[in-house]
């Protein structure tokens, strides 16, 4: 009003201090001003709906404060901690437990950083409702968000058997940061000097960049009222050098992304020197977009943090008007890293609704949707998978001897799944014996990109459009639809209790075009099995397609495996898993991806191998009594051996047509015959 007299136009500074001032519960003031920001030509930023909201929650008025909270999306603003936990206190004191509840599992979803404060209105909350019963989950998200040595208060929610005061550091070992992946965790942060003489081999981790430019002349010439190109293709180089500029070991490259708000990679490279070696050497690192280099970052190698997850900026290249962007990557010294082997247990999804239409050649069905998502028999499956566990965890927890075979199973250190939605699916239901319940440590599904199906020409089950939390809250709704036939909707309630990892998925994540070639197949694999090499952990679970685990198999088993076991090699690497079948292998983390790191693979859980039917669609086709079995010959790479990370429309071309061939069910027997006459069988 002041401003007003002297003429005096207020800013966005003075409405939002005077919001701020209004927290000693002026509510109905701060509702106030905030209203009328518009009227003088300012949008209400995300320190004005906090402090509307934390004038609210003195006032003990829990509806506004959640109210403003739910407009904040519509606003294109993002909540913070302090946004949530200003709409918690306010229903500690006077709203409803189930919303306080519901705030704290939102907060895990969008990523907004539970804390301290968080946890304890939550947990403040359940002691006036009397509600102990939920306290155990609280105390497992707090476990969750790493909060060591956060003191429970004496909160008379606890049942009467807690005698002492526990602390989270109390509760066992925590699992990874889902924000960062870190590959190593660690309780210290050193720096890279820190690490002496007795520092092995630079692993350099990549996450991902953010806020990519690509190159659009066009674009530019029209001052973007014309696109040409709707994103770019980036990707990273890095490597350590000298004060000379000489390289020091190798030049490490990750594979292009058709993405540039946040491409992700979260896989890592061997940069081939020693740290103790090294310690004076420049980290260079390099934004490309095909040929053109968009930044650099070069900075002392000694002076990063090490086992820790690292944001720094990229210096613009001259000339190209880049954006600064940012990248995200970890410094990993390689004997931190787990050297015994691991094992890993692909399984494959439980029947979808493709295959449903497909064996019965429903085009209609298979051409209405993409991304489908399990059928009721694929569902009936994934719960006989998920009672076998089940069965297996019991025989174990009651002293009797279980399946040597299962029981890393029992106790996954991680479980990746595909984000393609029948596989979500079936890592629901069909692992939720060993996700973990009420009180216990919960282990996050982490959706990884690499490990979706190949994506086919005309497959519209191998495309997906969905980003990020669309992905979970899909998963939701077709689970929903799933059980709409059950009275019991335990399966659908369980799915709230679940923490997803979607860091990979948060921007396009799917091949560019219609289909994807051999090759580019090939370079998603080896991105995957090096997530899995340098992977901190033991026990990995990965829920996964039929085509893309028999391409894994095909190409990853040891020769040593092959001479021992030389029909299951064959058979693991050409036929078809059941749906919701298991395959444990064993992966010796002191290989490379050159010398096949998978030494061992078994069928478990009762599964099976199925001959391939015939037909374009067959890859993912569900299996049927007249399969045809294909045979393949030693004359027909399937996968290149050295693929290039860019390759030519013709030979992209060839290989799409030898996988043409291979569908339509063509007998080569001959391993003389040569590309061009495969071609011509073909024609």
């Amino acid at each position: 009003v002041q401003l007003a007299a002297l003429r005096l136009r207020p800013s966005e500074i003075s409405f939002n201090a005077a919001i701020s001032a209004c927290e000693s519960g002026q509510w109905e003031f701060a509702l106030g001003l905030l209203r009328s920001m518009p009227e003088s030509r300012f949008a209400p930023n995300v320190i004005s709906l906090n402090a509307a909201t934390s004038s609210c929650e003195k006032a003990s008025c829990w509806k506004e404060a959640l109210s403003l909270l739910t407009r904040m999306p519509s606003m294109q603003l993002v909540p913070d901690t302090i946004s949530y936990n200003a709409a918690i206190s306010s229903c500690e004191q006077a709203g409803p437990l189930r919303a306080t509840l519901s705030l704290l599992n939102d907060m895990f979803l969008e990523r907004a950083q539970p804390d301290a404060i968080s946890f304890t209105a939550t947990l403040r909350a359940c002691e006036k409702h009397g509600e102990w019963k939920s306290v155990p989950e609280v105390i497992s998200k707090m476990r969750q968000r790493k909060l060591r040595d956060f003191p429970l208060a004496d909160f008379g929610a606890l049942p009467p058997s807690s005698e002492a005061k526990p602390v989270v550091s109390d509760l066992g070992d925590l699992p990874p940061a889902s924000e960062a992946k870190p590959v190593v965790s660690s309780e210290a942060k050193p720096v890279v000097s820190d690490l002496g003489r007795t520092g092995g081999e630079c692993i350099f981790f990549l996450e991902n960049a953010r806020r990519v430019p690509f190159l659009d002349a066009v674009r530019d010439m029209t001052c973007e009222a014309v696109n040409v190109r709707a994103s770019g293709h980036p990707f990273v180089r890095a490597w350590a050098e000298t004060a000379a500029g000489d390289v020091i070991g190798k030049v490490a490259e990750w594979p292009a992304k058709n993405c540039n708000k946040q491409p992700s990679w979260f896989s890592a490279r061997n940069l081939g020197f020693q740290l103790a070696e090294h310690l004076e050497a420049t980290l260079r690192i390099e934004l490309w977009d095909e040929r053109s280099r968009l930044g650099t970052l070069s900075t002392p190698l000694k002076t990063l943090g090490a086992h820790c997850s690292l944001t720094l900026d990229i210096e613009p290249a001259t000339g190209n008007g880049a954006a600064k962007s940012s990248v995200s990557f970890q410094i990993l010294d390689s004997k931190a890293l787990p050297k015994g082997r691991k094992v890993i247990y692909f399984v494959r999804h439980g029947e979808s609704q493709w295959n449903k239409a497909q064996s019965k050649m429903n085009l209609h069905e298979m051409a209405r949707t993409t991304d489908h998502g399990l059928s009721d028999k694929g569902r009936k499956q994934t719960e006989a998978l998920s009672k076998q566990i089940q069965e297996e965890v019991a025989k174990v927890s009651a002293g009797e001897k279980g399946d040597p075979a299962l029981a890393a199973i029992l106790k996954p250190d991680v479980v990746f799944t595909s984000p393609l939605c029948r596989a979500l699916e079936t890592a629901v239901i069909g692992l939720l014996p060993v996700l973990g319940g009420v009180g216990e440590r919960q282990r996050e599904l982490v959706f990884m990109a690499n490990a979706k199906e190949k994506q086919n020409f005309g497959g519209l089950d191998t495309h997906c459009t969905k980003q990020g939390r669309e992905i979970v809250e899909n998963g939701l709704e077709e689970l929903r639809a799933l059980y709409a036939d059950q009275e019991n909707k335990e399966m659908v309630n369980s799915y709230g209790t679940l923490f997803f990892d979607t860091e990979e998925v948060q921007d396009k994540w799917w091949p560019e075009g219609q289909s994807e070639s051999s090759q580019q197949l090939l370079v998603r694999m080896q991105e995957f099995m090096n997530q899995l090499l340098y992977s901190p952990h033991t026990n990995i679970v990965v829920v996964g397609h039929s085509l893309f685990i028999r391409s894994i198999l095909r190409k990853f088993l040891s020769d040593d495996f092959r001479r021992e076991q030389p029909q299951l090699a064959f058979s693991l690497g050409h036929d078809k898993l059941s749906n919701c079948g298991v395959v444990r292998a064993e992966l010796d983390p002191s290989r490379s991806l050159e010398e096949s790191p998978l030494v061992k693979a078994e069928l478990v859980l009762g599964s099976e191998l199925m001959s391939e039917g015939s037909g374009m669609l067959s890859c993912c086709s569900a299996a049927s009594a007249n399969d045809i079995q294909l045979k393949y010959s030693d004359g027909i790479e399937l996968l290149p051996e050295n693929p290039s990370i860019a390759y030519s429309p013709a030979q992209n071309a060839t290989e799409e047509a030898i996988s043409s061939a291979q569908n339509a069910a063509v007998e080569v027997t001959d391993p003389s015959k040569s590309k061009n006459e495969i071609l011509e069988l073909c024609k």
